[in-house]
């Protein structure tokens, strides 16, 4: 069998570098992100790390199906949760010598807060669930060794299924919010079932500008940084 060549495989707020000599593959990762929101009562009040956690299992080589568990939160004052799954496809191509990502997907996304602002310590919970739609653009490429190098640029369409937020200024709710980013990942592969990955990325958009209210700061970018493995079978 041929040496494996790394590709990207698309996650769950994220690609992983894997290899086509397999029919599927297991994906872990976990990280922080920093989570700038703050409201007009308590400036910097949220300023704080939140957490990061993807799972993903790949099937396929030329036809791949990617099904993603994600989930992000900032459990300290604000207590915010971000669990979504989503499913992903992508026809595995190589360009001069690179391996290239087009990847449409589409889920479901369920965000919980504890204390939306103004910060109002009676309220306990709001739910906010969401429709995912979007896509993963990009490219891998080998490097040396067991190296490999890939960036992409992931969008997601969040289709706000409520009716408590976002509302304008004729009291009608504003449905669709964007999060887009590029993302930077180096895959090392220990041997043809194990490999290991380092990713960041910066996350723009979402709900946190409309939640957290301070015009003065760009509120909606969120830097983050995660690490895990890959398994393959």
């Amino acid at each position: 069998m041929d040496k494996p060549r790394c590709v990207i495989t698309s996650f769950v707020g994220a690609a992983l570098i894997t290899s086509l000599a397999f029919a599927a593959d297991l994906t872990f990762a976990a990280g922080v992100f920093r989570f700038p929101a703050t409201d007009y009562y308590y400036p910097n009040f949220y300023a704080e790390m939140g957490f990061r956690g993807e799972l993903a299992l790949g099937v396929g080589t030329v036809n791949r199906s990617t099904v993603r568990l994600l989930v992000a939160g900032y459990p300290m004052d604000d207590n915010i949760f971000d669990p979504a799954a989503e499913y992903a496809y992508r026809r595995n191509m190589t360009l001069w010598g690179w391996d290239v990502l087009l990847e449409p997907a589409a889920g479901f996304q369920y965000t919980k807060l504890q204390y939306p602002a103004p910060y109002y310590p009676t309220v306990t919970h709001n739910f906010m669930p969401w429709l995912r739609m979007g896509g993963d653009a990009g490219a891998g490429h080998h490097l040396v060794g067991p190296l490999a190098l890939a960036g992409r640029y992931r969008v997601r369409a969040l289709y706000y299924l409520g009716d408590k937020f976002f509302l304008d200024d004729e009291g009608k709710v504003e449905r669709l919010r964007l999060v887009h980013g590029p993302i930077a990942e180096l895959g090392w592969r220990f041997n043809e079932r194990w490999a290991a990955l380092a990713r960041g990325g910066w996350e723009f958009g979402g709900y946190y500008d409309a939640i957290f209210m301070t015009p003065e700061e760009l509120l909606a970018s969120r830097p983050y940084a995660e690490a895990g493995f890959t398994y393959s079978f």
